[in-house]
């Protein structure tokens, strides 16, 4: 990319209308100058521009790539959630205790934490609950993701005098037979 003043700009207005701004209130934030009818006529030839559109493009795609989890990102996941242990919750005491859980890096493995208030006749009770995902669940996903299972089969029952003419000889020639 140039480095010129004017594209640094045009950059900028970019990275503005990027982040959400209208197009007139990019403009003005990248430094351009005018009145309310000079600023938007600006921002729409802005709009248009080789190295506005080349910067959005570029701000997508990152977004994009950012956005996009990787079949080894949900391997390790699920493989975390596979092997969780009570204990990185539990404190000494026998008690829930998510400030360690956090310090260990393992809140992510909750699934939910329930809190609970009763009064009773002796005062306000509380109960905290941790759910932690599935196992089995993640058995099953990780048995699918890496191709564990059996494969399994999946029969279509087609009745050949509903097909036009056309299907006909397509699924004749798929499968090598006269129509």
């Amino acid at each position: 990319m140039s480095d010129s003043p004017a594209d640094v700009k045009k950059r900028k207005f970019a990275q503005g209308v990027f982040a959400g701004m209208d197009a007139y209130a990019a403009a003005k934030a990248a430094g351009y100058r005018g009145n309310k009818k000079t600023l938007q006529e600006c921002a729409s030839r802005l709009m248009k521009d080789a190295v506005v559109t080349a910067e959005l493009a570029a701000l997508n795609a990152a977004a994009r790539d950012d956005s996009q989890a990787t079949r080894d990102e949900a391997i390790k996941v699920l493989t975390e959630h596979l092997r969780a242990n009570v204990d990185d919750f539990i404190d000494d005491d026998g008690m829930i205790d998510l400030c360690a859980a956090r310090e260990k890096g393992k809140l992510h493995l909750i699934e939910k934490v329930t809190r609970k208030k009763a009064d009773t006749k002796h005062g306000t009770s509380e109960n905290v609950s941790v759910s932690f995902y599935s196992k089995h669940g993640a058995i099953d996903r990780l048995a699918k993701l890496l191709g564990w299972n059996e494969p399994e089969k999946h029969e279509h029952n087609v009745h050949v005098s509903q097909l036009s003419d056309v299907e006909l000889k397509a699924l004749a020639a798929k499968y090598g037979i006269k129509p």
